[in-house]
């Protein structure tokens, strides 16, 4: 049988896992196990949204000839200039105590200023020919409430393996920071 444009379920302790096929990208998605009966209901597809080498794969389903968002659906957010985003960051965790609704500018602001000082992301660097150059981290600077960039060049740490494994421990040293800091 052929995967293409299915939905399949996979239950777990705590969670179900939704695995989407699509045309072009596939996804696996958490919900809450209270969702499930609702959410099978629905025929989901993935569409990817953002530039090369930046893309989202976003949820959705059509209804009345429009995309829905998995996270507006499930929130029932029906207002204009309003979006679903996450806590963690993660646009396949759409367990409800992931998800807040919030306007555009909120989420500029809390995205710019980040809790206490947390991480913001991960992004490759590539030269205009798109060579993959390396990686570079990007957070916000507990001290000055500021986005600093700290760069892993593939050249300087011996190739793009050993790049993404000093960004992914520097990276987890902020997340790590973060959470002391909360603690105490």
């Amino acid at each position: 049988m052929e995967k293409k444009y299915m939905n399949q379920y996979e239950i777990k302790d705590d969670c179900v896992l939704l695995h989407i096929f699509g045309g072009k990208h596939e996804a696996t998605i958490k919900i809450e196990k209270e969702d499930y009966e609702v959410i099978s209901r629905v025929n989901w597809g993935v569409m990817a949204v953002g530039r090369d080498g930046n893309k989202k794969l976003i949820p959705y389903t059509i209804i009345n000839r429009a995309s829905i968002p998995l996270g507006r659906w499930l929130l029932d957010v029906h207002q204009a200039g309003m979006r679903v985003e996450h806590r963690d960051r993660n646009n396949h965790n759409f367990l409800r105590s992931n998800l807040y609704v919030t306007g555009k500018r909120d989420y500029k602001q809390q995205s710019s200023i980040s809790q206490g000082g947390s991480v913001c992301g991960v992004f490759e660097v590539r030269q205009k020919d798109g060579k993959h150059t390396g990686f570079k981290v990007q957070y916000v600077d507990p001290e000055t409430n500021k986005k600093r960039w700290m760069c892993f060049s593939a050249r300087k740490l011996n190739g793009l393996e050993n790049a993404r494994q000093q960004a992914n421990q520097f990276r987890m040293s902020l997340f790590q920071d973060s959470v002391n800091e909360m603690a105490s």
